[in-house]
C-alpha cells in the first residue's frame, strides 16, 4: 500500500461513455476468443456469467461512467467464465465430462484472464492506443501509468472491485460469518452489525450502508453458502496455472504483448476445459501443473508484481526499485521480463540459472523445477541459502 500511495485513487477517473465502453469491452472479449455467435454481453447490477446450454453463454456487466476500468475487468473475468463454458465438450453436454471441474477450477480462469492477463504492463501496452481511441482522455496517461492505476492496492468497500492484495480479506470474511451461521452462533438478523464490525477489524473502513456491506453481492439471498471461498482458491490455480503456461509456451510474453492470445487460451482449453469433471480438482491441477494447488504460487504473483524493477510514478517517471534485504528467495513467476527471476543460482555450481530455460551456466543441464527446488539454491543477490518452499 505504501508504493501506491504515490498514485491517486482517482487518476483515472473521467468521463467515459457507457457505449464506448461496451465497443471496449466487446472488442477486448473478442480477441481473448469469447465467440459472440454463442454468446452475448448484457448489463446487470451485479456481473455474472451463465452457460445455458452449448452455443448459449451469457456475460453481463455494470457501467460506471466516471470510471470504465470496472467494466472493463468484469467483462475480462466473466469472459474468462465463458471461454471454460464455450471450451467444455459440447458432445458431451449433460454428462460429467461436459461440466466444468469444480467452481475453484471455474473462478481460476476468471481471475486468470482478469489479473494475469487484463492487469500486467503486456496488456496495456497493447490494448493503450486502442483504448485512447475510444476513450481520448487516456491519451494524456502512458500505459505504465494505467498499469500503475489498476494494480494500485488499497482497502475497499466492494468485493469484485477490490485489489489482488486486499481481495481475499474479502473472502475470509465472508467465510467467517458463513461459519458462524451454520454455526448458529450468528442470527441472521445480526450479520450486518458483524459484519461492520469485522469488516472495520479487518479493512480499517468504517461501514455506512448495507449496500457497501453485507448486501453487496447476491449470493447468500440465492442460498450460495460456501461459494466465496471458490474465488481463493480461484486464485490460487490461477497463479499456478499461469506460471505453467509460461514454462510451456516460450514465446508466451511476447505473444501477450501482442495481444495474440490464441495460445494461452488453447493451453487452458487442452489443459483445463477439454478435460471436464474427468478428474478431481486436486489431480486435474497436478496434470496440468505437476501438482495439486499450493498457494506459493499467488504469493510469489503477488510478490513479483510488487517488486518490478522499474516502477510507474503518477507523473509518468519512473524509477529504479531496490529489492529488500529479506526478499532473498528467488522469483518462480519465470517471465522473462520478470528480473528477480534473474538472480537465482544452481546450487551444485554456484553459477547463474535463465529463468526461461532454467539450464544451469557451466552443465547445460536443466536445474530443478522452481516448486522442488532444494535449499542449496543460493540468492544471487545476498549469496544466502533461502528456505525450501
Amino acid at each position: 500500500m505504501e508504493r501506491s500511495a504515490s498514485v491517486p485513487e482517482d487518476l483515472l477517473n473521467g468521463n467515459y461513455s457507457i457505449a464506448a465502453q461496451q465497443a471496449f469491452n466487446r472488442q477486448v472479449a473478442g480477441a481473448m476468443g469469447f465467440d459472440f455467435e454463442a454468446g452475448r454481453i448484457d448489463t446487470t447490477t451485479h456481473p455474472f456469467c451463465i452457460g445455458l446450454c452449448p452455443g448459449d453463454c451469457r456475460l453481463t456487466t455494470r457501467y460506471n461512467e466516471q470510471n470504465f476500468t470496472g467494466s472493463l475487468y468484469g467483462i475480462m473475468h466473466e469472459a474468462g467464465h465463458g471461454l471454460y463454458e464455450q471450451g467444455l465438450p459440447a458432445e458431451h453436454y449433460g454428462t460429467p465430462l461436459g461440466m466444468g471441474a469444480s467452481l475453484g477450477i471455474h473462478e481460476s480462469q476468471s481471475r486468470l484472464w482478469e489479473n494475469h492477463v487484463g492487469r500486467s504492463p503486456a496488456f496495456w501496452e497493447h490494448w493503450h492506443p486502442v483504448a485512447c481511441g475510444y476513450f481520448p482522455e487516456l491519451k494524456k496517461f502512458s500505459p505504465a501509468q494505467i498499469t500503475a492505476a489498476v494494480n494500485r492496492v488499497s482497502p475497499s468497500f466492494i468485493r469484485v472491485e477490490a485489489d489482488q492484495v486486499t481481495y481475499d480479506l474479502h473472502i475470509f470474511l465472508r467465510f467467517e460469518i458463513e461459519v458462524k451461521l451454520i454455526e448458529r452462533r450468528l442470527a441472521v438478523a445480526d450479520v450486518p452489525a458483524c459484519w461492520n464490525e469485522e469488516f472495520e477489524k479487518m479493512l480499517g473502513l468504517k461501514v455506512t450502508k448495507d449496500a457497501d456491506g453485507c448486501l453487496q453481492d447476491n449470493h447468500w439471498s440465492m442460498g450460495m453458502l460456501g461459494y466465496f471461498p471458490t474465488y481463493t482458491l480461484g486464485n490460487l490455480n490461477a497463479s499456478q496455472l499461469m506460471r505453467q503456461a509460461a514454462l510451456d509456451l516460450p514465446a508466451l510474453e511476447a505473444e501477450l504483448a501482442r495481444g495474440e492470445y490464441g495460445a494461452l487460451r488453447e493451453w487452458l482449453r487442452e489443459k483445463i476445459h477439454r478435460q471436464g469433471l474427468r478428474h478431481q480438482p486436486a489431480e486435474l491441477m497436478r496434470r496440468a501443473t505437476g501438482e495439486p494447488t499450493r498457494s506459493v504460487c499467488h504469493l510469489e504473483f503477488l510478490q513479483c508484481r510488487a517488486c518490478r524493477r522499474r516502477a510507474a510514478k503518477a507523473d509518468g517517471s519512473t524509477r529504479r526499485h531496490t529489492t529488500p534485504t529479506l526478499q532473498i528467495t528467488p522469483c518462480k513467476c519465470w517471465m522473462p521480463s520478470c528480473r528477480r527471476g534473474r538472480s537465482s543460482w544452481c546450487g551444485k555450481t554456484g553459477r547463474a540459472v535463465g529463468p526461461r530455460a532454467r539450464r544451469c551456466a557451466r552443465q547445460n543441464n536443466r536445474a530443478a523445477p522452481a516448486t522442488d527446488w532444494p535449499a542449496t539454491v543460493r540468492c544471487g543477490r545476498h549469496r544466502k541459502t533461502p528456505a525450501p518452499c
